[in-house]
């Protein structure tokens, strides 16, 4: 018992020895002067003496374009309103027409002879159009038609049998005569046909 105390005391006064000596050792050189910095690194300054003669440069700001000249205005024309417009008128020496007629006779029947009754004479007989060619030129002449005469008094089956001059007043007597209209024939109370009937259209100049 005895010599396990001494050992544990002798452990113990060799323990704190040994960390007294590392902590003395690691004081002393804690205090030792300053360590020297190896490869330090200065900064040198260097004043750079101010250059007697810069180049300056000058720099033009871009010249603006230029407005364009703006076009000239149109001028408005002005209408006034109160101002009475004419519009010229065109003169034309026409000549006056006289159209006349000349009746066939008496009614002709389909047996080629003569009727009791009196001439045929229209009722409704509408002028015939003066063709502008021949009224230009001063030419005058006749047509001689052939008809027929419905119950209800109107002309069909129109025929030109002559004509003076030829083919000039044709087309214009032709239509002139379809347009017209008769007393219908009555024979024992009832209306008959007609037919061949004749009729002279003639055309003159006044003047």
């Amino acid at each position: 018992m005895i010599r396990r105390m001494l050992f544990s005391g002798v452990l113990a006064v060799f323990v704190v020895a040994t960390m007294f000596h590392f902590m003395w050792d690691h004081i002393t050189h804690s205090t030792q002067g300053p360590m020297q910095i190896a490869n330090e690194d200065f900064i040198e300054f260097v004043r750079i003496r101010p250059d007697s003669h810069l180049e300056t440069r000058s720099r033009k700001l871009p010249e603006k374009p230029k407005e364009t000249e703006k076009s000239p205005e149109k001028p408005k024309l002005k209408i006034a309103s109160d101002t009475p417009t004419t519009t010229p008128q065109v003169k034309m020496d026409i000549p006056k027409m006289s159209m006349s007629f000349k009746s066939g006779g008496p009614v002709m029947t389909a047996g080629g002879g003569a009727s009791e009754d009196s001439e045929v004479m229209p009722i409704v007989r509408i002028e015939p159009q003066y063709p502008r060619k021949a009224a230009m030129t001063g030419q005058q002449g006749w047509v001689l038609l052939k008809f027929d005469i419905t119950p209800s008094g109107s002309v069909e089956g129109v025929e030109v049998l002559d004509s003076q001059p030829r083919r000039i007043f044709n087309s214009a007597a032709k239509r002139a005569l379809q347009k017209w209209k008769y007393r219908p024939k009555v024979i024992d109370g009832k209306a008959v046909s007609q037919s061949g009937n004749k009729v002279k259209i003639e055309f003159k100049l006044e003047g």
